[in-house]
């Protein structure tokens, strides 16, 4: 039913409010199943029709926007940014970097105006 749904839609909007207020934190699908209070496969379907990508996806596209706001407005090596975003190994950050930008953080880097 309708309320239902909307019910869901309620819930996985306490998921991303939560990922997004402490977005460098290391999550665990466990945690998201608590804070929305649903079954794996419900939170990834509902997810996922409401945001088009998984829990996983989507906290790794918001770490990549902010770790392209502080490649634009500090002076903190890539690594640093890595870190501080949430990502523990930098080379997988910047593999995720180009996956979602399409060049790497260096690159996108020197791409901004000084």
């Amino acid at each position: 039913s309708k309320s239902t749904e909307a019910h869901a839609l309620l819930r996985v909007g306490n998921v991303i409010g939560a990922l997004e207020k402490d977005f460098s934190r290391d999550w665990k699908l466990e945690d998201l199943l608590r804070i929305a209070h649903m079954s794996r496969s419900n939170l990834m379907r509902v997810f996922r029709s409401a945001t088009g990508q998984s829990p996983i996806e989507y906290l790794i596209r918001l770490r990549i926007q902010k770790a392209m706001a502080l490649l634009r407005n500090t002076d903190l090596t890539i690594t640093e940014i890595a870190i501080e975003v949430g990502f523990n190994d930098s080379n997988y950050f910047t593999r995720q970097f180009r996956k979602v930008y399409g060049s790497s953080p260096r690159k996108f880097r020197a791409q901004v105006p000084a």
